[in-house]
């Protein structure tokens, strides 16, 4: 029983980290013996940090520390269908680049429905390419503002995984 509230804790401990990432924090800034105080400050075990820590060394060593931590987000249940407005006023090829980057979880659902509800205003269906890759660059710098440029580059080349059903 001891065994499973400290992997729920170390598990809290991520998931605390995640938040610091989204809010501006790299993986250098983790280690910081800074954040571990005031990580023990919410209550965590210094074991538990070290735990986590090393997790995310592991997890960071696979890819972009920000693809790892949009395995926490939760999985989108539906499938975002356009209204006729969106249809008439947003570039497909911006329509697709915005929900593969919400469903691969850069950005958050909340911040792809705000970018739709801006972006209808604009009237984007007669956008090129490069309007379009820029304009979603800036979203994903705005959004993760320590994150450098070649990462973004990585992150826009990237297709989403399939999915395979058994």
């Amino acid at each position: 029983m001891e065994l499973m509230s400290f992997q729920e804790d170390w598990w809290k401990v991520v998931e605390s980290m995640a938040n610091l990432v989204a809010c501006g924090y790299d993986y250098d800034e983790l280690e910081d013996d800074m954040v571990q105080v005031a990580l023990q400050g919410q209550g965590y075990t210094r074991k538990s940090i070290e735990e986590a820590l090393d997790w995310l060394e592991m997890a960071s060593n696979s890819g972009n520390i920000a693809d790892v931590f949009s395995m926490l987000l939760p999985s989108a249940g539906s499938v975002r269908v356009a209204s006729p407005l969106e249809k008439v006023c947003i570039s497909d090829k911006l329509w697709l680049h915005l929900e593969n980057i919400r469903n691969r979880g850069i950005i958050s659902d909340d911040l792809a429905e705000r970018l739709l509800e801006g972006i209808r205003g604009l009237d984007t269906r007669d956008w090129e390419d490069d309007e379009v890759r820029a304009f979603i660059e800036e979203v994903i710098s705005t959004s993760m503002p320590h994150v450098d440029s070649k990462t973004i580059q990585r992150l826009l080349l990237r297709r989403p995984a399939p999915e395979f059903y058994s």
